[in-house]
């Protein structure tokens, strides 16, 4: 009669055991599925990133107190631009490569020359 007791005791454990084997299972295949499609989302936002992130340059105006985002070319067009607000210099010194030598008299550096 014990051993029928603890026979049935034992099966009831096993079975709450493989109830929540199989919750687990199911939450990590939903997991595998989310995790498939994020990184299916995130490659498609990095290589949106970097479409993006080609040529344009972002710098701050100190005439009007503004962050501007241009499309620049610096290698082409120099490191000197033009606020799109008030109309002031920009120099976008961010896009430089070297060392800075920039020469206050003739408001010009090495990249403008």
């Amino acid at each position: 009669m014990i051993k029928k007791i603890l026979l049935w005791k034992e099966q009831m454990r096993n079975k709450k055991l493989k109830c929540k084997l199989e919750s687990i299972k199911t939450k990590l295949i939903t997991e595998k599925q989310r995790n498939r499609f994020l990184r299916k989302v995130l490659a498609s936002v990095s290589k949106e990133n970097g479409i993006l992130r080609d040529g344009w340059v972002t710098d701050y105006c100190d005439n009007c107190n503004k962050q501007v985002t241009i499309l620049w070319d610096s290698e082409q067009d120099g490191i000197s631009a033009f606020c799109p607000f008030c109309g002031g210099k920009l120099a976008l010194c961010d896009s430089c490569t070297g060392p800075c030598d920039y020469d206050y008299g003739t408001d010009k550096c090495k990249a403008d020359r």
